[in-house]
């Protein structure tokens, strides 16, 4: 029996993405992309829920930076919120890990480690009563708490489509 396996991947091209038509990222998942010899890098990750990443910032340090600081408790805070569904893409990746970017700029990547139920979910450098230290851009951010149970996935149309074309052999017999 000849069993001859063609592979499409299908390019990503979304605007949106909806949870039903995404699967989480498994070691497993991985496993079977790289076995087709596509790189962490080519694929394009979502994150599963909202997390927000906040930090205090001096009087001092509010005046000239840019984006969103509030003012909360009598001090300054800096939050970024990254929405459900945000693509990022994989900038650094070993064997139980992938680096992921939900921004452009220096630094600015989430490390995404393999968990006990196989997934990929969000890493940080210490876990304290729900937040999770992370080093991001030029500073030290918080994952505040709920994000640490973010995980990635991939749309359902972008995973990998075996199609095999299958033929039966007829036998052969020895002339006499």
């Amino acid at each position: 029996m000849l069993i001859s396996v063609i592979v499409f991947a299908t390019l990503m091209v979304s605007s949106g993405c909806a949870s039903r038509n995404s699967l989480y990222l498994t070691q497993q998942l991985r496993d079977r992309i790289s076995s087709y010899n596509i790189s962490p890098e080519q694929v394009q990750y979502y994150n599963d829920r909202k997390f927000v990443l906040q930090r205090n910032v001096t009087k001092d340090e509010a005046r000239v930076m840019g984006g969103k600081v509030r003012f909360v408790n009598g001090q300054f805070v800096e939050r970024i919120v990254i929405r459900k569904m945000t693509p990022g893409v994989c900038e650094k990746y070993g064997p139980d890990f992938l680096d992921v970017s939900f921004e452009t700029g220096d630094n600015r990547t989430l490390k995404f480690v393999v968990n006990y139920r196989g997934r990929y979910q969000i890493s940080a450098i210490e876990w304290r009563k729900g937040y999770g230290r992370v080093e991001y851009d030029t500073t030290f951010y918080y994952i505040m708490p709920g994000g640490e149970r973010t995980s990635l996935k991939v749309k359902k149309q972008d995973v990998f489509v075996l199609k095999k074309d299958e033929r039966v052999a007829p036998g052969r017999t020895v002339a006499n």
